[in-house]
């Protein structure tokens, strides 16, 4: 798919008003979109939210439809949801947060959460948090 990089960046402004539920930031901010397609009147918005809330997930992405809808370019809204942060990499092998994503994107190199790994305990799976 040949993507206008400039349609790419005028939606991913669009997104900036999809709050993630609960907080006051923005999907875009906290690094949950990870890429944007466009080509004439389709866009495919590459999601990586970071939550199991199914109930917030199809918030955001019913959000993330009625934004793109109100700028009355799309026709057709593709979101494909991806597992969070998995092109971005870990962090000293620990998982990596919103923040740090953002980071990254900011070009800022940040530092693992030494916290983080050091309160897990070892007899738990890492998914159970």
């Amino acid at each position: 798919m040949a993507t206008d990089k400039n349609e790419a960046e005028r939606v991913r402004g669009l997104l900036r008003s999809v709050r993630y539920p609960g907080f006051k930031r923005d999907i875009v901010a906290a690094g949950f979109v990870k890429d944007i397609e466009v080509e004439d009147a389709r866009v495919t918005v590459h999601f990586a939210p970071n939550t199991r809330n199914q109930a917030k997930v199809e918030q955001m992405e019913t959000d993330i439809r009625d934004a793109l809808g109100r700028a009355g370019r799309f026709e057709h809204v593709e979101i494909q949801r991806h597992q969070p942060f998995a092109d971005t990499g870990t962090l000293s092998g620990a998982a990596m947060t919103p923040l740090q994503a953002e980071m990254l994107e900011d070009g800022v190199v940040p530092e693992a959460d030494v916290m983080g790994r050091a309160m897990q305990r070892p007899d738990m799976a890492p998914q159970a948090g």
